[in-house]
């Protein structure tokens, strides 16, 4: 869709230009030339006002388009989500700072819907506490495995937890894990799950200028998932350009780019049955939305 601000801007500054050049050249000819100007001026004027009322018009067609589009997919939504996720737990992680409070209501309802049991939501910030090496030894003797995939990082952390939550717990050392790392994380007495949804709430671009893989929690939280043999999807916003999923999206992992539309929760859905791909919206998506007979 248009930026209507950004046209009316170019338009001011075109308008205002015109009216400056008439004003140095008003004091160099005479009255023929001053009015031959400022008949180029009010031709250019008229046919700037037209242009604008034309992207205008068009503005608030795509506006209908869309807005019609997304009531069909909210009515439809729930019929094309129904049961597919019966009896499955799901989790939730969380990861950037960026507040999801606009679709979050949504997102939830969607699943529920598809009959998920979902509460298990984990908040992974950009920044997390580093394992000392006795901690990693617990972890390593409670679950009886050597090392994770990609660890030790920085994102240490948030793999033992995706391995916890996998292994189903134990709760109160997966507590600790979060409380001491700083991840918050809720709904823990619902395990174990072997379907996790990893939210991202920015792009590279939004994120402390990170640009490579291993400076996002979600890589680390998705390659643990991955190691688990769960089915993993990873989510992000329309509007976070350039986006972690595509960076997820790049290493094999489900994606659906556009979580907070309602066509993106239900691919988020179908995703989370089974569906591989990348979906949404963005260059990177090969569909809009899995084929819904998935199952």
């Amino acid at each position: 869709m248009v930026d209507l601000r950004y046209f009316a801007l170019t338009l001011i500054a075109v308008f205002l230009a015109l009216a400056i050049g008439l004003m140095a050249g008003s004091a160099l000819g005479g009255p023929d030339k001053r009015e031959a100007a400022y008949d180029r001026l009010r031709e250019q004027f008229e046919l700037l006002r037209t242009e604008n009322q034309r992207v205008r018009d068009e503005s608030e067609l795509a506006r209908r388009r869309l807005a019609s589009r997304d009531q069909a997919l909210r009515l439809l939504l729930p019929q094309a989500v129904r049961g597919r996720l019966s009896g499955n737990r799901v989790a939730i992680l969380v990861c950037g700072g960026v507040d999801t409070g606009r679709y979050w209501s949504d997102l939830e309802a969607t699943l529920q819907a598809a009959g998920a049991q979902t509460g298990i939501v984990v908040r992974v910030p950009d920044e997390l506490k580093e394992l000392s090496d006795d901690q990693r030894r617990q972890f390593a003797r409670l679950w009886g495995v050597g090392a994770l995939p990609g660890a030790p990082g920085p994102f240490e952390a948030a793999a033992w937890l995706v391995h916890g939550l996998a292994q189903g717990g134990p709760v109160e050392r997966l507590q600790v894990l979060a409380r001491d790392t700083g991840m918050e994380a809720r709904g823990l007495e619902n395990l174990p799950v072997r379907r996790l949804l990893i939210v991202s709430t920015g792009g590279p671009g939004d994120r402390a200028g990170a640009t490579q893989p291993g400076a996002f929690p979600e890589i680390a939280a998705a390659d643990a998932a991955r190691a688990e043999q769960m089915v993993v999807v990873g989510a992000e916003t329309e509007d976070a350009l350039p986006g972690v999923a595509d960076l997820l999206g790049r290493r094999n992992i489900t994606t659906v780019d556009n979580v907070d539309t309602f066509a993106g929760q239900i691919a988020a859905v179908l995703a989370l049955v089974g569906a591989e791909g990348r979906f949404g919206s963005k260059a990177g998506a090969t569909q809009a939305i899995p084929s819904p007979e998935h199952r």
